[in-house]
């Protein structure tokens, strides 16, 4: 099974059940170098051999079109682990090379901390300073505590997300601020703009890229 990264604050809210989208760049790296210059076209397929239809006309004048045809990185049906920062509880496991189990050790306790809490998997207490936080880049899937079934992908640009779609994004309303002064009533869509450009500095809202939009819901 794959994992999938997510900010904090978008964990604390997919537990919450209030987010259940997600825009993602992978996959769309060539065509966001020059995103105005594409057009999207359509999806063909459907599972893992969904694809989606790019096109870019390189000379109008003779109707040459370059065609792209790319894959998101998790296609529809697929259950995925969210990946965390994370800890080992149990001392006699602090290595890594050690790590090489399954949940069937007794002595093995699980941590994470997804927005500042510390939680256990199972019995005792939470793991505190029983040993060091691990990156979730290399969390493995039987740490995990959340899993999210993809059900549906849409391609599209960033700016095209409504105000209902960045309520489904999670994210919670911040008011926007310019030089030090409130800029008109805070929506959802613009503190979804905040979170982008905070997760995304390379490519950031204004350069408005092409994403992959992710329906999931959180599994039991």
């Amino acid at each position: 099974m794959r994992g999938i990264l997510f900010h904090s604050e978008m964990i604390k809210a997919i537990a919450e059940g209030r987010k259940t989208q997600t825009r993602r760049l992978e996959g769309l790296k060539s065509i966001n170098e020059y995103p105005n210059e594409w057009i999207f076209k359509r999806s063909l397929g459907d599972g893992r051999e969904r694809k989606f239809w790019f096109q870019h006309p390189q000379c109008e004048r003779y109707h040459y079109l370059y065609n792209a045809y790319l894959k998101p990185r998790y296609p529809v049906g697929e259950t995925v682990y969210i990946k965390e920062a994370w800890q080992i509880g149990a001392y006699k496991y602090q290595d890594w090379a050690d790590i090489n189990f399954s949940l069937d050790h007794a002595m093995l306790r699980v941590a994470w901390n997804a927005w500042l809490e510390k939680h256990t998997i199972y019995g005792g207490s939470t793991c505190g300073d029983g040993g060091k936080w691990r990156s979730p880049l290399f969390m493995p899937e039987w740490a995990a505590r959340y899993f999210i079934k993809i059900l549906d992908i849409q391609a599209g640009r960033l700016q095209e997300i409504t105000e209902n779609d960045a309520i489904k994004e999670g994210v919670i309303l911040k008011a926007a601020i310019v030089t030090g002064t409130l800029v008109g009533e805070p929506t959802y869509r613009d503190s979804y703009a905040l979170l982008w450009d905070s997760i995304n500095p390379k490519q950031k809202w204004n350069t408005d890229p092409f994403v992959f939009r992710y329906e999931f819901k959180k599994e039991v």
